[in-house]
């Protein structure tokens, strides 16, 4: 019973979060319209607890609606030379989508969700460290900087700084950190086009 009131809790506390996210981001639609975007970083970084991989090449690739909220179908990767600490070398390997909802078109921000089905795996020979959605991700996570949609030489760079709930294989070794905790996730991410936007 005690297990049962725990996850209900916790049910009813992610639709809250996903209801106040919701509403604020009414009025705020991601621009162009029907659009492929596609994001490239450079050294994007996953942090579990003080343990820190880090990958040569993230990208981020979705599509955009009709004056749309979100972009809801967005992929990630992670590729080339991921490690710990520059030794250790990993694989990352990621399923299913995420979405990005606009949040603030005065701000530039947006907040990253993961959709049901989402999981990567950050697989070492120490351990596996695991982040499966559904979950609703702090507001305001991502921004938006240097868009300008008027400015054909724009370019565009969208800031990531996500907090996610993760695990570590019960086999996997304690150096990789505690068996559940938070993972964070930062990158910047060149944009293309260059004329995305968020707007009112």
């Amino acid at each position: 019973m005690t297990f049962r009131s725990k996850l209900g809790a916790a049910v009813v506390a992610v639709a809250l979060a996903a209801a106040t996210l919701a509403a604020s981001a009414q009025g705020q639609t991601f621009n162009p319209d029907n659009s492929a975007v596609t994001g490239v970083a450079a050294f994007p970084t996953l942090d579990y607890e003080g343990t820190t991989w880090v990958c040569d090449i993230g990208t981020a690739e979705g599509n955009t609606g009709q004056d749309s909220s979100s972009i809801p179908d967005v992929a990630l990767t992670f590729e080339q030379n991921c490690s710990l600490a520059g030794i250790l070398d990993v694989e990352i390997f990621c399923e299913g989508d995420t979405s990005l909802i606009a949040q603030n078109a005065t701000a530039n921000t947006a907040t990253i969700e993961l959709n049901q089905g989402f999981r990567c795996d950050i697989v070492s020979d120490l351990c596996t460290i695991s982040i499966e959605g559904p979950q609703t991700t702090q507001s305001g996570n991502l921004q938006l900087q240097g868009e300008d949609p008027t400015n054909p030489n724009a370019d565009p760079k969208l800031d990531a700084n996500v907090d996610m709930l993760a695990t570590r294989n019960a086999q996997g070794s304690e150096l990789c950190g505690p068996e559940s905790g938070t993972l964070n996730f930062t990158a910047q991410y060149d944009v293309t086009p260059t004329n995305v936007s968020i707007d009112p």
